[in-house]
């Protein structure tokens, strides 16, 4: 199933198509319509062409995320002094960070491995699990509510497999 629909403006970032005699790499062109088909479900109306070309969903993306994925980095000078500001190495800010990306919930394991380095290995339900009984007595003063939420993500991991919980 495609995430495109139509009028959604697209940019060809892969050209796997074995019947295209043209290079349609880096084109761009606007989503006429999508198939049920599995492959080559979008059809999209190329830039300067004027016929209507089909492409595998993996071929394209969306305009916007190709410009902002491929943007040059800002010359504005303004912009740069704000970013090293914002990413400055003074005491503050690594503070704010060890919050952020450490939280000491998630390192204050005995072993100092980091609740992330285990969770990350799993499936999203049986990580999230890992990650509220990891923390259940650092993070609330309640650590009940934490039990039931990996319970919960137990019980949707159960359902997911195909079973009852």
């Amino acid at each position: 199933m495609s995430n495109f629909e139509h009028g959604d403006r697209v940019v060809v970032v892969k050209n796997n198509h074995p019947s295209q005699s043209a290079n349609f790499l880096f084109t761009r062109g606007m989503v006429q319509y999508v198939s049920d088909f599995k492959e080559y479900e979008v059809a999209v109306l190329l830039n300067d062409q004027k016929i209507v070309t089909r492409f595998d969903s993996s071929e394209l993306e969306l305009e916007g995320v190709y410009d902002a994925l491929s943007a040059k980095p800002s010359e504005d000078e303004e912009f740069n002094k704000i970013l090293d500001e914002v990413f400055s190495d003074d005491e503050e800010v690594a503070t704010r960070d060890d919050v952020v990306s450490h939280p000491s919930h998630y390192t204050s394991h005995p072993s100092g491995v980091e609740c992330k380095d285990v969770a990350g290995h799993y499936s999203f339900n049986v990580g999230s699990a890992i990650k509220y009984l990891w923390r259940h007595l650092d993070k609330h003063d309640d650590p009940i509510t934490d039990l039931k939420k990996a319970r919960q993500f137990l019980a949707f991991e159960i359902e997911r497999l195909g079973g009852t919980a």
